[in-house]
């Protein structure tokens, strides 16, 4: 399983649930999984990563999954929940956010650039008019995004506010990374 990370401003007038309708319709994307997450659910290239390690040692034990689609299962673990609904309000509610980090998942190499160059009609691939600033914050780990994270999935969770998963960005993406190993444990 390989993957690919496209950070992506959508256009303002562009429906992303659209755009990934658009995209999944096509047949020759059939070998693909598109994973879209809203940017501030990502916290980071090592989240990715670690949910990926995750999806992978499941596969390679053979070990299987209630859930037959690997976009939903990557989605539940981002938000650290076995409710689909809830993931999905959470990942496309605000209807005006166009910030997104799409995850390719196929073993075609081909499928990468060709979904990447159908994408660049949606929103800013290119990068010309977004600085290389604005497409990095789209996937780093930072404060903002670790309150953002703390706020919708674990705030009535915390009982210790001083904790150093709270204030450590190291502590909190191995945080991030075993409560996804365990949401759908």
């Amino acid at each position: 399983m390989k993957a690919k990370i496209v950070p992506m401003k959508f256009y303002i007038d562009k429906d992303v649930k659209e755009a990934y309708n658009e995209i999944k319709a096509n047949p020759k994307y059939k070998k693909a999984d598109l994973v879209f997450l809203d940017s501030k659910l990502v916290f980071g290239c090592e989240h990715i990563a670690g949910i990926m390690k995750i999806l992978s040692e499941r596969k390679k034990r053979n070990i299987v999954s209630h859930i037959k689609n690997i976009e939903i299962e990557f989605l539940l673990r981002v938000c650290c929940t076995d409710q689909i609904n809830e993931a999905l309000k959470v990942n496309f509610g605000d209807k005006s956010n166009k910030d997104f980090v799409i995850i390719i998942i196929s073993d075609d190499d081909h499928i990468f650039e060709e979904i990447e160059r159908d994408f660049a009609m949606y929103g800013n691939l290119d990068y010309e008019n977004v600085s290389q600033t604005e497409i990095k914050d789209l996937i780093a780990a930072d404060t903002y995004k670790r309150d953002y994270i703390i706020e919708k999935f674990f705030r009535e969770k915390i009982k210790d506010k001083n904790s150093t998963v709270l204030n450590s960005n190291d502590e909190f993406l191995k945080f991030l990374v075993e409560r996804a190993a365990i949401s759908l444990a």
